[in-house]
């Protein structure tokens, strides 16, 4: 639908009830088309609008949010047992999430930290069904391991904004022999800002033999594609708590694009990376001329 607003309408004949859904025209519109069409005795009233880019997201968030705490919905339609305060809050929730970071059409958060994570659950209300998803994935503790369930929950989990729960979805797929479509779970999470996805699809298509993934045929130039969109999210701060890993990938990335010759984009941007990895290793680090050494060597 792309543009249009997410409404929540309220009748004096359901009391209880909020319907919230969204439309690409004026909500009062809505609530006119639809007081004639249900037969209730009183017409619908708009409690509260937001407009949204993306829309059709912003109303499955907000559908999956009132759920995630614990609001219950009519089976099959838009009405929510809840008080029009309740509705109003997680339609302005998603005015914050989806609306601050600026991620166009796609609604999702791009802005999250690379590599990093906040255990505050208001900044991630996917969190709970996030850690449900992966009891049931893994069958941690007492939970009876089930994937299909574990698939349906990191489904809603990326609904409200985990960017973690495509590369597990990614996984899922892998494991149960569909590789192509773990790739377009991986894809989608990238383009909403996954960096992490980036990572893996440099590596499945770089060819590297990943368990489940080798069905998958090598695809280079993508492959240096993926990687170069990897080290360009990624922060000083997060190269200085993970230096030895971010070196390793470097160096894997450097053996993919080393033919390229030194003015290639790649290159370049395997350069900065290497020059921020030199400036992360301390001072006090009895290892530090060694890495630098290796840094030199892989980047000259």
């Amino acid at each position: 639908m792309g543009e249009g607003f997410v409404y929540a309408l309220i009748n004096a004949s359901i009391p209880g009830y909020v319907k919230i859904g969204k439309t690409s025209r004026s909500p009062d519109e809505r609530a006119k088309e639809l007081s004639a069409a249900t037969g209730v005795p009183t017409p619908f009233i708009v409690a509260f609008e937001a407009y949204f880019f993306d829309c059709d997201h912003a109303e499955s968030y907000v559908h999956e949010l009132l759920q995630a705490r614990n609001v219950a919905r009519v089976s099959g339609r838009e009405f929510f047992v809840t008080s029009v305060r309740e509705a109003v809050k997680a339609i302005t929730d998603a005015e914050k999430l989806l609306g601050q970071v600026g991620t166009g059409q796609t609604g999702l958060p791009s802005d999250m930290p690379r590599g990093h994570s906040t255990s505050n659950n208001q900044d991630r209300p996917w969190n709970d069904i996030f850690e449900q998803a992966g009891a049931y994935h893994y069958g941690f503790e007492d939970t009876i391991k089930d994937v299909d369930r574990a698939e349906e929950l990191y489904k809603k989990a990326a609904v409200l904004g985990a960017l973690e729960a495509f590369a597990a979805l990614a996984e899922i797929c892998a494991d149960r022999g569909e590789p192509e479509q773990g790739i377009r779970w991986l894809l989608k999470g990238a383009e909403q800002g996954s960096n992490n996805c980036w990572l893996s699809l440099g590596y499945i298509w770089s060819g590297k033999g990943l368990l489940h993934w080798d069905d998958i045929a090598p695809e280079p130039e993508n492959a240096k594609k993926a990687f170069r969109h990897y080290f360009k999210g990624i922060d000083f701060e997060f190269i200085q708590a993970n230096g030895d890993r971010v070196f390793g990938w470097l160096r894997d990335y450097v053996r993919l694009v080393r033919q390229d010759g030194p003015d290639s984009p790649d290159a370049k941007v395997a350069l900065k990376v290497a020059n921020l990895l030199s400036r992360a290793i301390s001072s006090n680090d009895p290892g530090r001329a060694l890495k630098l050494n290796q840094l030199k060597s892989l980047v000259s």
